[in-house]
């Protein structure tokens, strides 16, 4: 069956919102993110999990981390693909984001104590103190979190300086000491108990800092069509049908696919969306390559090159499929 955007379509309601976030926070190979390139804290739902959620409120814990998230009244979620670096998958993920105008976090360039972590979800915590490690990604907070004397004395002392620098001795002691990592947007925050590994991204919720991306101040990648007036808050990344939740190449899981199919409907770019379905339609009709008019931009190209990677796992007609897939590498070569 062709689906168009009449069969799905899924309006930014709060209860509709309230559902969406339930069934993604809940998911058991699902993932979320705050923050931007070259630093970022991840909350995944491998590990066991407790959800609450009221209103326009929702919390989830696991013994090495949590995220908590408040939907404001201007909130945008913008779903989206991308290609993925073997020839047959792709990436997708909902940012949620506000306008611009409406950000009022710091943007902090160098280190700063912020006081106790008021907002923290264990209660035990609230004593604790935050220092934002001067990221500079806009929009986003990364902080640590500790009530270890000798710790807090450093922070205290370098107040005012960049420690997030390729080969800051600072760093170094922070990322030896281990402390707890609280990464916040307006929208959402994720705090991780658990502790840095040096050497390997561990399972469960965990950050990555990369001095040498931060450099550039980007929120996100340019794949990701969010509009220039949008300031990104939280990503979420729904299981992908090719992948398992350690990243292992896995059949082509359907079910996943289905599950993800209203989200982007419902909110991806429209233009994006459109040529899927324009190709879509002419796959069904068994529409020649040759007299396909081809897309005209950057993102219909990327929706044109998703659709034909998803098909070769949807359609019954590989033969007829790998003709198109076989005109396009023929095009570009």
């Amino acid at each position: 069956m062709l689906l168009t955007d009449e069969n799905l379509v899924i309006p930014l309601t709060q209860s509709n919102m309230h559902t969406l976030l339930c069934s993604y926070l809940s998911g058991s190979e699902n993932s979320c993110s705050i923050g931007g390139m070259g630093a970022l804290a991840e909350f995944h739902t491998t590990h066991p999990t407790e959800l609450q959620s009221h209103d326009n409120y929702f919390c989830a814990n696991s013994e090495l981390g949590c995220i908590s998230i408040k939907i404001q009244s201007d909130q945008e979620v913008l779903a989206y693909e991308t290609l993925g670096k073997h020839e047959d998958s792709w990436r997708w993920g909902l940012i949620f984001s506000i306008p611009k105008e409406s950000c009022s976090l710091p943007n902090y360039t160098v280190l700063r104590e912020i006081g106790k972590d008021s907002n923290a979800n264990n209660p035990a915590h609230r004593n604790d103190l935050l220092f934002d490690i001067g990221t500079g990604i806009p929009h986003v907070q990364f902080c640590i979190r500790t009530n270890e004397n000798e710790l807090i004395s450093l922070l205290q002392r370098h107040e005012g300086t960049a420690i997030a620098t390729s080969g800051s001795p600072v760093l170094d002691i922070v990322a030896k000491a281990s402390p707890h990592r609280v990464v916040q947007s307006q929208t959402a925050r994720i705090e991780v108990y658990q502790k840095i590994d040096l050497y390997k991204t561990p399972m469960g919720p965990h950050t990555h800092l990369l001095p040498k991306l931060l450099r550039g101040k980007r929120s996100h990648t340019s794949n990701v069509p969010l509009p220039l007036t949008q300031a990104p808050q939280l990503t979420i990344y729904p299981a992908n049908p090719l992948f398992d939740r350690y990243g292992h190449r896995r059949k082509f899981n359907k079910a996943a696919y289905d599950r993800f199919l209203p989200s982007l409907i419902a909110y991806s770019a429209p233009e994006f969306y459109a040529e899927k379905i324009r190709l879509r339609t002419a796959l069904l009709n068994h529409v020649s390559p040759e007299d396909y008019p081809p897309p005209n931009s950057r993102l219909t190209r990327t929706a044109h090159e998703i659709e034909l990677r998803q098909q070769t796992h949807l359609s019954s007609e590989k033969k007829y499929i790998n003709q198109w897939r076989k005109k396009k590498r023929n095009h570009h070569a």
